[in-house]
C-alpha cells in the first residue's frame, strides 16, 4: 500500500507515470515483506517461540506454523528467504543506479531492520527497543516518490505514506498481545511481553490515534 500510494503521489504531482519502475518497486516490496515474514518464522522456530502451546491462537499470530508442524524444513525456508532478499536487493541496486543513490541508502536501512529484527547476531526482536527501528523504517516505503522525474514533492510523499508506517507499528503491537505467554517463554521480550497485555492495548490505541493525527496534520 505505501508503494501504491507513493506511485499515485508521484503521478498526480509530476504528471508522469513510469510503469516499469513502479512494478519493480512493488515487486521488491513484496519480496522483501515475504522474506521478512519467513525470517521471523525461521528464527522464532530456532528460539522455540512457536513451539510452546498457544491458547486462543488466531490466524494472524503465532507464526505460520509451517516449521513447527514439519511441513517445511528450516534449511529450505532459509534458502527461499535468502533468495528473495537477494532479488529485492538486486532490484534496489538497479533502481538506485537508474534513479538516484539515495534509494540504495533507504534499501540498506530497510534490509538491516527487516533481517536483523529476529536474526542473529543482533537479535533485535528480543529487545523492546527493536520496535523503534521497525517503526521508523516502515515509513521509508515512500521512497517510490524518488522514482518520479523529480523529488521536489518528497515531503508530501513522506507525510502521505507515514500513516502506513505507524499502522504497521499498530499491527505488530496487536499481534503480540495474544502471543504474550509464548513470547515470554521463548525469551522474545518485545514491548508487550515486557510491559504486559494491558499496556500493549493502550499502545495500540494510541498508535492508531497518532496515525490518523498525522493524516489530519498533513
Amino acid at each position: 500500500m505505501p508503494g501504491i500510494l507513493g506511485g499515485m503521489i508521484a503521478w498526480t504531482t509530476d504528471g508522469k507515470f513510469l510503469p516499469g519502475y513502479f512494478l519493480l518497486v512493488i515487486l521488491g516490496l513484496l519480496l522483501n515483506h515475504i522474506a521478512l515474514n519467513m525470517t521471523d518464522d525461521y528464527y522464532d522456530f530456532r528460539h522455540l517461540v512457536d513451539i510452546f502451546a498457544t491458547e486462543g491462537k488466531n490466524p494472524y499470530t503465532g507464526g505460520s506454523g509451517l516449521l513447527s508442524s514439519g511441513l517445511i524444513q528450516p534449511k529450505r525456508m532459509r534458502a527461499v528467504f535468502i533468495a528473495f532478499y537477494m532479488i529485492a536487493i538486486g532490484i534496489g541496486v538497479f533502481l538506485g543506479m537508474m534513479r538516484g543513490t539515495f534509494i540504495i541508502l533507504l534499501l540498506a536501512v530497510g534490509f538491516f531492520c527487516a533481517y536483523f529484527y529476529t536474526a542473529p547476531p543482533s537479535d533485535l526482536g528480543i529487545e523492546a527497543w527493536a520496535r523503534w527501528p521497525n517503526f521508523s523504517v516502515s515509513g521509508l516505503d515512500w521512497y517510490w516518490s524518488l522514482l518520479c522525474p523529480s523529488s521536489k514533492n518528497l515531503w508530501e510523499a513522506f507525510w502521505g505514506t507515514l500513516p502506513f508506517g505507524i499502522m504497521l507499528f499498530s499491527m505488530i503491537t496487536i499481534n503480540e498481545i495474544p502471543d504474550y505467554e509464548e513470547d515470554r517463554k521463548g525469551g522474545k521480550l518485545n514491548l508487550v511481553a515486557r510491559f504486559g497485555r494491558g499496556k500493549g492495548v493502550w499502545l495500540f490505541v494510541l498508535s492508531l490515534f497518532l496515525a490518523y493525527g498525522v493524516i489530519v496534520a498533513g
